[in-house]
């Protein structure tokens, strides 16, 4: 849904896209203007009457797409543009107000166009979601200023506070922009890469609305990060690619924003190849209840729909605020899935006894999953909170199992502790499938640390997690967090 809405917002806001009040003399035109998508609420004449100091010429309206417009301010020779919150007629402050202030705001930036003040004129816009104008504005800057480091450091800086748009600089633009890099930028680049070899691994993610990879400046040395603007707008359609680069042919090292980000030409991107994720449609479809046959059916208590009706009775004495309801109930389902994804799924084909051997381990992940959480007095982490949880376990009525405590008490601990109790406590063919539980239930916990948002150092890292299907599932992690199930 929201996938939808932003490709709407990204087709409402664009330089190619306004139309200037000047061509809107009468209420006719104007109600022409108004059946195509361009909300003006002024002719040239009634805006003259209502704001005399500001001529007509520079007052534009994007077509509206999904909501009305507001106007902007478009003076294409001075690089300046922005919002001047009018909506089809209504001032958005106060009309005595902003009848002083606009005129203040134009003087301000000319000013800031006569001095070269490149990043002061990009910002008013920089902000706007699509990233659109400003890159449009952007774009006529590096067409038209001669090179220089100034405009090279505004350039990036406005590219960082971009999250889209960068598919209207050009071919011409670009160019330029690599001219106006001193050799002092140069070396500060450098200076970052440092840690890089010659040739650096590269990750892009897209989605639906994304500029594909081939067209595209932006890629990531982090798969998380990749993983994350893949899937961040609620894309079905999420793909994430790996290349490589050339150390010499990085435009920008951007690490603002914790994003790692490489700016390149995209034809200096090599060897790429995609990191298949998983999509929302194969979880539901494997979460499901009708996934086997009549003799390698799944536990009742597996299913999606038990888990969550389960951890529904269990969390309504625990109230701590990040690891209370939802989070257990998303641990639990991606507990189940990986489970299947990589165990039960392989097993399908294997003789029934052996399918069989794996379902305990399985239906102690779940419970533990369910419980993980339920002994937590409140957010910091800690090793006793797993423990708790087991024995909320017992004092549910549940009978002791000891798969169940461990996969409780050490999904908080570390990996080297768990591995020391699993060795002492199991044996037989079902331990490696409790292993393999242990590792799911770590993953399945980290993987809803995408709650926290990227820009939280609680956010998850992908370079953490234990299991290749873990990591193909963030873009649905990151979907389910979305998701409510109360």
């Amino acid at each position: 849904m929201r996938s939808e809405i932003y490709a709407k917002l990204n087709k409402q806001h664009s330089l190619d896209d306004l139309r200037c009040l000047s061509e809107v003399p009468t209420e006719k035109e104007q109600e022409s203007c108004l059946e195509m998508g361009y909300v003006f609420g002024f002719t040239s004449k009634t805006w003259s009457e209502e704001f005399p100091e500001i001529d007509p010429k520079y007052v534009y309206c994007s077509k509206s797409v999904i909501m009305p417009s507001e106007l902007y301010y478009f003076d294409a020779e001075h690089y300046i543009c922005f919002p001047m919150r009018i909506y089809n007629g209504e001032t958005y402050l106060y009309g005595e107000y902003l009848r002083e202030k606009l005129p203040l705001i134009i003087e301000s930036l000319e000013a800031d166009s006569r001095n070269k003040e490149y990043y002061k004129l990009l910002l008013p816009i920089a902000s706007e979601e699509s990233g659109n104008l400003a890159m449009g504005i952007l774009r006529l800057m590096l067409e038209n200023e001669e090179p220089s480091p100034e405009l090279y450091k505004a350039a990036i800086n406005v590219y960082t506070i971009c999250n889209c748009g960068a598919q209207k600089l050009g071919k011409k633009a670009i160019e330029n922009l690599i001219r106006c890099k001193s050799a002092e930028q140069r070396e500060r680049t450098a200076a970052a890469l440092s840690g890089f070899g010659e040739e650096i691994t590269i990750y892009r993610g897209e989605g639906s609305e994304s500029t594909p990879y081939r067209e595209s400046l932006s890629w990531t040395t982090d798969l998380g990060r990749a993983l994350f603007f893949a899937a961040w707008r609620e894309n079905d359609d999420v793909r994430v690619y790996e290349g490589k680069g050339r150390k010499a042919d990085v435009i920008e090292y951007i690490t603002d924003r914790k994003e790692s980000e490489i700016i390149t030409l995209p034809q200096k991107v090599q060897n790429v190849t995609q990191f298949h994720c998983i999509s929302m449609e194969t979880y539901r479809e494997l979460v499901s209840p009708v996934m086997f046959n009549t003799r390698r059916r799944f536990p009742q208590a597996t299913v999606a729909q038990e888990i969550i009706d389960k951890v529904r009775e269990i969390y309504q004495t625990v109230d701590v605020e990040d690891h209370a309801l939802e989070h257990s109930i998303r641990v639990a389902l991606h507990s189940s899935f990986l489970y299947r994804l990589d165990v039960l799924v392989p097993l399908r084909s294997a003789p029934i006894e052996r399918f069989r051997k794996a379902l305990p381990a399985y239906e102690a992940l779940i419970l533990a999953a369910e419980y993980h959480d339920a002994g937590r007095l409140d957010n910091e982490p800690d090793e006793i909170h797993g423990l708790a949880g087991y024995e909320r376990y017992l004092a549910d009525g549940n009978p002791e199992n000891e798969t169940v405590k461990f996969l409780a008490e050490y999904h908080c601990k570390s990996d080297d502790a768990a591995r020391d109790y699993w060795e002492k406590h199991f044996a037989g063919e079902d331990k490696d499938f409790i292993w393999t539980a242990f590792e799911i239930i770590r993953d399945a916990d980290a993987l809803d640390r995408v709650r926290f948002g990227s820009l939280s150092d609680d956010f998850l890292d992908v370079g953490l997690l234990r299991r290749t299907s873990s990591k193909r599932l963030v873009p649905v992690a990151m979907q389910l967090e979305q998701m409510r199930f109360e």
